[in-house]
Formats: structure tokens, sequence, C-alpha cells
């Protein structure tokens, strides 16, 4: 389980039937359970991410998570690393190349690990009302034995860098833009999320272009738990400590 730049840079870069007419977001049910997912207090999650028209090939990255009150956890393997992450606030916590556990740096590698470690209710509050030509798709689709209907929508130029959770990739002169397709079940909770993210740009002199797509699926709604070593849980109370005091001399000052 490693820590490791590269990895992360990777990470950050971080699924038919015939629709309806298109209608708004802020009209559509879509906006109430993303609402009503956004405020979610415990789930489990697998993530696929697949790169395509990369000039690097890139096997898909598979990744299983957990969300749990304020915390959130991670694990999967990239470049064939092991890669295990929790999070808390804003902390993120990882293994190095020594086996140590600790604090990831918030800036650099591509926007550190922070862009990968949002959990996906977070992800979804971004989305309330940022979505055009959103669509209800007229027959349903099972998920997992759950009846869900589906939503498709298309993300603006700078929603879809927000998306993409690459900072230094969204300041580049690249044309970037997205679609995403939602499943709503019968109790208005979304269960999938497939977010497909554009990228035209130059590359070294030449053209390319490719899609990031990520595919999210939620499971175990209210029943899971995550267990945090006690190694993590100090630096999550050192950091804590940390900013504490920081604020306290900023007011002081």
């Amino acid at each position: 389980m490693r820590f490791a730049g590269t990895s992360l840079a990777v990470m950050t870069l971080l699924c038919g039937a015939v629709a309806v007419d298109a209608q708004t977001e802020s009209d559509s049910p879509l906006s109430e359970a993303t609402k009503k997912t956004s405020k979610l207090n415990s789930y489990t999650f697998t993530m696929l991410i697949e790169v395509e028209g990369s000039p690097m090939p890139m096997d898909p990255f598979e990744f299983e998570g957990k969300h749990s009150g304020n915390v959130t956890f991670l694990t999967g393997e990239v470049m064939g690393q092991e890669v295990e992450m929790y999070k808390e606030g804003d902390t993120i916590v990882g293994m190095n190349d020594e086996g140590d556990w600790e604090a990831s740096p918030s800036v650099g590698m591509g926007g550190g690990a922070s862009g990968m470690m949002n959990a996906p209710h977070q992800e979804l509050g971004k989305l309330d009302g940022k979505l055009d030509d959103v669509k209800k798709l007229k027959e349903r689709d099972d998920l997992d034995g759950k009846a869900c209907d589906v939503y498709t929508g298309t993300l603006s130029s700078d929603n879809a860098k927000e998306m993409l959770g690459n900072p230094a990739m969204a300041m580049m002169d690249a044309d970037i833009s997205g679609t995403i397709k939602l499943w709503v079940a019968e109790s208005g909770i979304i269960l999938k999320i497939a977010l497909n993210i554009d990228i035209a740009m130059d590359f070294q002199g030449n053209e390319m272009e490719m899609t990031v797509v990520r595919t999210t699926t939620l499971s175990k709604l209210g029943k899971t738990k995550i267990d945090i070593p006690d190694e993590v849980r100090e630096i999550f109370t050192e950091e804590a400590d940390s900013d504490d005091s920081e604020k306290k001399g900023d007011e002081d000052y």
C-alpha cells in the first residue's frame, strides 16, 4: 500500500432507450434525488475509471470505497501499486514508501489526492442545478434487483472541469466538456453515476482527444462502517489540532 506520486497523478484524472423531451433540472425529480443522495451518511461504493485515447495506454482503474459519518475510505490498485487512503474533513492520510501512515500533500501532483477523495455524495452535491438538457429515459433499468429511472444530462465546460477533479488539467488550454447518466431508485436515491469527461488539447504539438469515464455504484446505504487504524486516527487528531491552532492564531492577530 503506497502513497506514490505517480499513482496519485493518474488517479486525479479522475457508465439504449429513447429519451423523452428535455427539461431543466430544477423542474425534474432528479434535482430532489440529487439533494437527497447528497445527504447520505453511510454507504459502500465501487468506482471504475477508464481513460480512452490517452497517449499512454492505461488499463482501467478499479477502486472500492466506504463513507461513514465524516470519513471516506478508498482502496485499489494503480499502475501495479496498491493504494489505501482515508479522508476526514480536509485531511487525507495514506501510506508512504516506508510503510508509514502520513498526511497527503494538499497541492501538487495534479491537485494532490483531494480531487480523488471526494465522496460520491459530495460530488453529487456539486451537480445540483448544474446539468443542462436533462432527459429521463422512457424505459427503467434494473440495477442489482432495483428498478431505476435513468436520467441523462450535459455539463458546461466549467462544470465539467470541476467534476474532473484535476486543477492542473482544468487550467490548461483544453476544450473540456461532459455528459452524465444517473440511475435513481424508487427510494429517490441515486445508486449509479456514469460520468464522461471529453478532453481535446494540444499535446507536444499534436492534437489529442481523450475521454475519462468514471462509473460509480453505491450500495449498503446506512449500513456501512469504517475501521480506522489507530495511527490514522492520531494523524487526524494532530491535523485537527494544528488547524485549530492556526485559526486561533489568525483570530489573535
